[in-house]
């Protein structure tokens, strides 16, 4: 039944994002990831079969902490901030001594 299911999937989800895995999905899982097709070439390809239950638990934790990621991942560290805001200073004051110097030169 579907309550089934989702607590099955919950709990699932919940295991991954803590980094378990009971031993027999681990070899299921490994075993899947096994399966290749042979190539025209005479390489491998494989399937990576079973990869959808991984991605499905990967996604349901980046929605869940999406916003703090992205501040996360694309806000620069207090101290990256500051020197940027000093090196940015010290640009504009050198452009306003270079100016200066050609205004007075001319």
């Amino acid at each position: 039944d579907s309550e089934r299911g989702s607590k099955c999937l919950f709990n699932y989800f919940t295991a991954f994002s803590w980094g378990v895995e009971h031993p027999r999905l681990q070899l299921l899982d490994a075993d899947l990831k096994a399966l290749c097709l042979v190539k025209e070439d005479g390489s491998l390809r494989p399937l990576g079969m079973c990869s959808i239950m991984p991605r499905s638990a990967e996604r349901c934790i980046h929605m869940q902490e999406c916003a703090w990621m992205e501040q996360y991942l694309t806000s620069p560290l207090p101290e990256d901030r500051h020197a940027r805001d000093v090196a940015i200073a010290d640009a504009a004051a050198a452009l306003t001594d270079a100016e200066h110097t050609l205004k007075a030169s001319v």
